[in-house]
């Protein structure tokens, strides 16, 4: 090989590497850039509800576009040469230009000729694309907290995320499932079937029932916005980085919350309720130190169909018994709801008017869990004529409830 085929090879592994590099900002910048021009641009049922967010895709469609346009400009400056045959580099100085001399492997003490060195890029492929996905979040965070991607993702009917593994109880109990024709390994199949929604969940096209949702190019671009910012959610999650929700950033304040609230049933048929660690009996006297993580999978309760049995699961453990040794029978759910103080109010005075709360702002019984069977069901009301729990408990589920 001659000095000049030398040079050209070095120079044409350089060309490729720069453009596998760039495919990561041209690709993904253009599909955001359309993506975020049609949710601000789009009108519709299923649109975006401000002209904040509007804005904000807007500011997202031209970053995004931005970043498509530095990858074509690294593309086409890879193909640049000056008038003595040497190629263009990155940075326009004297020390970043390579420079054509003899070719050499190497030198005789092991170490990388000049040309070599110099046509050797700044980071390697692994890292450009850890530093791409990473700085795209941090920039693609802000905007996504401002677009209510998840109710989108509800009515679009897409999962955000995939299917949950068994739990422990839950693997003892198909464990012993009588195995069938239809399916001779029920604990094997349950955790294929996990690994199936994996898949159902990574696939960038939409599922059957998501595409009987998709009537418009402005639902194409929700679907889209949807999935993306869900995809990110996973990967944080499994990586253990989750930021949870940025309220913020978030169109408006709340003006009221509501919270779940627990009425244990024993089998002599006294209740004891039950509060969460947010859900103090005085508003105006609370302050709690070191419970964040405490605080983070109660407030789930409420509306995860997951974290509540696992809750009340832990609530049979902690009161097995009444102070007469009667034992636990079952565990009533039900929801509290809290008005925030208007700017003008005294909140001191507004919130203490709320202790209790009064029983205007308390809801209905919406869950029961069996502590013999360890299962729940979600009900209207209580009693529930049409919940299994309701007949099993008997006479106990006449017992008036007071819902405080």
């Amino acid at each position: 090989m001659n000095d000049r085929q030398g040079f050209q090879g070095l120079q044409g592994e350089r060309v490729v590497r720069e453009v596998r590099s760039v495919v990561i900002l041209i690709i993904p910048g253009a599909l955001l850039g359309v993506v975020c021009a049609g949710l601000a641009l789009g009108t519709g049922e299923g649109g975006l509800a401000s002209a904040q967010q509007r804005i904000c895709c807007g500011v997202a469609s031209v970053l995004a576009f931005c970043v498509g346009g530095l990858g074509i400009r690294r593309l086409v400056r890879c193909h640049e040469t000056r008038p003595d045959g040497s190629a263009v580099a990155d940075h326009d100085s004297p020390a970043a230009v390579v420079v054509p001399v003899p070719f050499s492997p190497s030198t005789s003490d092991g170490r990388l000729s000049e040309i070599e060195a110099k046509s050797r890029p700044r980071f390697s492929w692994p890292m450009r694309i850890f530093l791409f996905v990473l700085l795209f979040d941090v920039i693609f965070r802000t905007p996504s907290a401002l677009v209510p991607w998840e109710e989108w993702a509800e009515k679009l009917d897409m999962a955000v995320m995939p299917e949950r593994l068994p739990t422990r109880v839950e693997m003892a109990e198909l464990a012993q499932r009588t195995p069938t024709k239809s399916n001779p390994a029920p604990l094997r199949n349950r955790i294929l079937h996990t690994l199936d929604s994996m898949w159902d969940f990574i696939r960038p096209w939409p599922s059957s029932a998501a595409r009987a949702k998709i009537g418009s190019w402005q639902d194409v671009g929700a679907f889209a916005y949807c999935w993306l910012c869900s995809r990110l959610e996973f990967a944080k999650e499994c990586c253990g980085v989750n930021e949870g929700t940025w309220s913020m950033y978030a169109p408006t304040v709340s003006n009221e919350f509501s919270m779940a609230r627990f009425k244990l049933l024993f089998e002599d048929g006294t209740q004891q309720t039950i509060r969460l660690s947010s859900d103090p009996p005085d508003l105006t006297r609370y302050s709690h130190w070191s419970t964040a993580k405490i605080l983070y999978s109660e407030v789930e309760v409420r509306d995860s169909p997951h974290h509540r049995p696992g809750y009340c699961n832990l609530l049979a453990h902690r009161y097995p018994k009444n102070e007469r040794d009667s034992p636990l029978r079952a565990i009533l759910v039900y929801i509290v709801e809290y008005h925030l103080p208007p700017p003008r109010d005294d909140p001191v005075e507004f919130l203490r008017a709320q202790n209790g709360p009064p029983l205007n702002q308390v809801g209905p019984v919406f869950f029961v869990y069996d502590v013999k069977t360890r299962k729940g069901e979600e009900v209207t009301g209580w009693p529930d004529r049409d919940s299994s729990i309701r007949w099993a408990l008997g006479a106990l589920a006449n017992v008036p409830l007071d819902l405080d």
